[in-house]
């Protein structure tokens, strides 16, 4: 025998929980007696009515639990009890005594407190939801011996995909409905899409104790009354249709309602938590084109990646180098020099102020030094450190390194004496100088740090030297996909118009022939760089990074090739497309896929899509629409779905059954054999079947 529950029906409209609806008791009659249920739940948001629950108890032909929906301060519960006067008295006093005022929920010790007289039951947590109770230490807890802990879902694709798990706890199926005749929510009071979301047991008769034994075995509890294995339900205008947690395949004729049943299925999982992927093959040429970009710029960026690590150090020193605001350079400081010579030999006081024409002292930073002797300092004077010295060497050594501390102290303080005496000095030349440019009009020679230039010069030699290896790096990869190649290289820039194209940047019209792209194919590297980090460029490039730079530097380009190596044509190219949607597809939890044989032959259909189709449905349920009979007749779908269009009724029909079965069933209930509507939808007609196959003949030769 298999009894059917409904385990959270809401029977009272909580403020701020519920949306509002007036209980009927009419509704809640015609959803048990409709679908023939053995037993529900009535869980309210943190109340029970004892007065209702008896009127509806005695009103209801089926079984009726005491439960409540329970806000925990870790996520919200289902509570179901036995039906006994003892328990419903115990529930309806624990639900008085909650009050939650500005709390989420009540904590682990008030919930214990609370409920301590109620012996047994069952624990349901919404299991995938935001708000969801995630147990932990409670499955440890002794106290939680007492109940039977359930996964609660909403839908039979999530209770399939949790049994397929295999942990405990075991998942049930209910419905969270809304007893009322209307509902600012049409989901929550509509019974052919709540017929879906009920749990059958296999049991004989009822019994509270054997249905908590029930849910620590799940071999018993399904999501349909066949019980069949990897199937689930959805809803079809109203009527419940069976299909495979697999591979499904879809046939007709059209306009028999193939695609408004995709439709129907992405609108019913799709605006949920559930991630569908639509693969709509034969309409959107263009959208497959996007992919294929997308993927071609994704796999040339990691190839650009992969570039810039191994040359990260240099890249990032260029970065580095030319971002590098220096007020002093070599150029600056040769003119700034002849202009002071031409000003001074017309200037008789700049002549006879031989200081105006002297270089101030370069001072030296020695702030790092100073806190190092301070430092050893604090070494010498650590007491726990020297006890770790070997004991005879430990004076010993402690007074060497004293020694060496009063040296480096005494030349440290000499050194900041003799860079005082500087400071000062460069004071007073500077306001010598001021005083005879006031005078004069002169302006003196610009500061310079020559050792600095000359760094910045070598500095600036490695760089253009690492640039020329980096470009001069050959990188050509190819690699197999499916049975095409996808070939990606680096290439050097060939003219201004390609640079534009590709490199990034900001604004509009931009020149860059004479200053970028002629010293860049005439390897004059250090010209290129400086005008790249130049204020012309600057502002219109992106030069944060070593990976920002790279894209100025060299250009990474993307072609598909065949078997044959020849560039793929458009065709096959779609075809590449669909295989790697396909694979994308893989983390969604339902993928559609609307007549993906166009631009395919069937070689590839038969070698390339069909395993790949049924490689993706052991992981996610998959439903094909197809006309080719090449992909419908090798397939071998887990589930056959046939689509008529009714011509009298004016009205969709969909047959479903085991495609081994060679069977298939309305959602009333009648059978009738798969071969000759499959073969209709494939071969337009058992006639057109007979003659193909008579065509064929006629070619062998006898």
């Amino acid at each position: 025998m298999t009894i059917r529950v409904d385990f959270h029906i809401h029977t009272l409209s909580t403020e701020s929980k519920d949306d509002g609806f007036e209980f009927s008791l009419n509704w809640l009659k015609k959803y048990t007696q409709t679908l023939k249920m053995d037993a529900i739940a009535i869980t309210n948001h943190n109340a029970f009515d004892l007065r209702q629950f008896n009127q509806i108890s005695d009103a209801l032909d089926c079984i009726v639990l005491p439960g409540v929906e329970l806000s925990l301060a870790n996520g919200h519960v289902n509570l179901v009890f036995d039906n006994t006067e003892n328990n419903k008295k115990l529930l309806e006093t624990a639900c008085k005594s909650i009050d939650l005022g500005s709390s989420n929920g009540l904590t682990d010790d008030e919930f214990k407190n609370i409920f301590e007289d109620l012996k047994e039951g069952l624990f349901i947590y919404e299991y995938g939801k935001s708000n969801s109770f995630v147990p932990d230490k409670e499955l440890k807890d002794t106290y939680f011996g007492r109940y039977t802990f359930v996964r609660g879902v909403n839908s039979q694709l999530k209770f399939q995909r949790a049994l397929l798990q295999n942990t405990e706890p075991c998942p049930a199926l209910f419905s969270d409905a809304h007893a009322t005749e209307l509902d600012p929510d049409p989901t929550r009071n509509d019974i052919s899409k709540l017929a879906l979301k009920n749990t059958f047991l296999n049991i004989e008769t009822f019994s509270f104790a054997q249905i908590m034994l029930e849910f620590k075995n799940s071999r018993h509890v399904t999501a349909s009354a066949d019980g069949e294995p990897n199937t689930f339900q959805i809803d079809v205008e109203g009527w419940p249709v069976t299909v495979s947690t697999k591979l499904n395949l879809i046939v007709g004729r059209r306009g028999s309602g193939k695609t408004f049943l995709l439709n129907h299925i992405n609108n019913q999982y799709g605006n949920g938590t559930d991630a569908v992927a639509y693969i709509q093959q034969f309409k959107s040429s263009e959208a497959t084109e996007r992919f294929l970009a997308d993927e071609s710029a994704r796999i040339a960026g990691q190839a650009r990646e992969r570039w810039v690590e191994s040359h990260k150090l240099a890249f990032d020193s260029m970065v580095r180098f030319y971002k590098d605001e220096t007020s002093d350079n070599v150029e600056t400081y040769l003119g700034s020099l002849k202009r002071f010579a031409h000003e001074v030999v017309n200037t008789n006081i700049a002549r006879k102020v031989k200081i105006f024409s002297e270089s101030i002292y370069e001072l030296t930073d020695i702030k790092q030094t100073g806190m190092s002797i301070k430092k050893l300092k604090e070494v010498i004077d650590d007491q726990s450190l020297w006890h770790y010295a070997t004991s005879s060497k430990r004076l010993e050594y402690r007074k060497n390194v004293s020694d060496a501390y009063n040296n480096l102290r005494e030349n440290y303080i000499a050194q900041k004496i003799e860079i005082t005496i500087k400071t000062v000095v460069n004071g007073v030349m500077e306001s010598i100088k001021n005083t005879v440019k006031k005078r004069t009009a002169i302006q003196p020679v610009d500061s310079i740090d020559l050792f600095h230039q000359f760094e910045r010069q070598k500095e600036q030699a490695k760089i253009v030297d690492a640039l020329q290896i980096a470009l001069d790096e050959v990188l050509d990869v190819s690699e197999a996909e499916y049975s095409y190649t996808i070939h990606v290289w680096k290439g050097r820039w060939t003219s201004a118009e390609q640079f534009l194209k590709a490199a990034p940047r900001k604004g509009g019209k931009l020149a860059v022939k004479d200053d970028l792209i002629k010293p860049y194919l005439a390897k004059e590297y250090k010209t290129f760089l400086s005008n790249l980090f130049s204020q012309n460029y600057r502002t219109a490039f992106t030069l944060d990074s070593g990976l920002d730079l790279s894209r100025y530097l060299a250009n990474f380009e993307v072609e598909l090739l065949t078997d044959a190596g020849m560039p793929a044509s458009g065709g096959q190219q779609m075809a590449l497309g669909l295989m790697m949607k396909l694979d994308d597809a893989k983390k969604a939890d339902i993928v559609l896929v609307d007549e993906p044989e166009g631009s395919l032959d069937n070689v590839f259909i038969k070698k390339e899509l069909i395993p790949k189709l049924r490689e993706l449905s052991e992981s996610t349920p998959v439903f094909v629409i197809t006309h080719n009979s090449t992909l419908g007749a090798l397939l071998n779908p887990d589930r056959l779905l046939i689509a008529k269009f009714d011509s009298n009724e004016r009205s969709y029909q969909l047959l479903s059954g085991d495609f081994f079965a060679k069977k298939v069933r309305s959602p009333s209930g009648q059978e009738s054999q798969s071969y000759e509507a499959f073969v209709d939808a494939m071969e337009a007609g058992i006639g057109t079947y007979k003659e193909k196959g008579i065509q064929y003949e006629n070619l062998r030769i006898e």
